[in-house]
């Protein structure tokens, strides 16, 4: 390792695990994730639809609906 080399512990963004990371070094295999388990669960939760992203149109239509006129 050079001495002008960089170490981070940044933590999983599934478990909060801390993984390393050497800047200058490629990204790890599972970045951001600390492992194929919690980079195969975080796919799970958007698949399943547990994680959404709204739009601004469903925003409105939902205030819409619970408009009183």
């Amino acid at each position: 390792m050079s001495a002008d080399s960089t170490r981070f512990a940044m933590p999983c963004r599934m478990c909060g695990r801390p993984f390393l990371y050497v800047k200058g070094n490629p990204l790890p295999k599972h970045f951001p994730f600390c492992s194929r388990r919690c980079k195969m669960a975080d796919l799970d939760n958007w698949l399943s639809e547990r994680y959404v992203l709204s739009t601004e149109g469903e925003l409105t239509e939902a205030n819409e609906d619970g408009a009183e006129d």
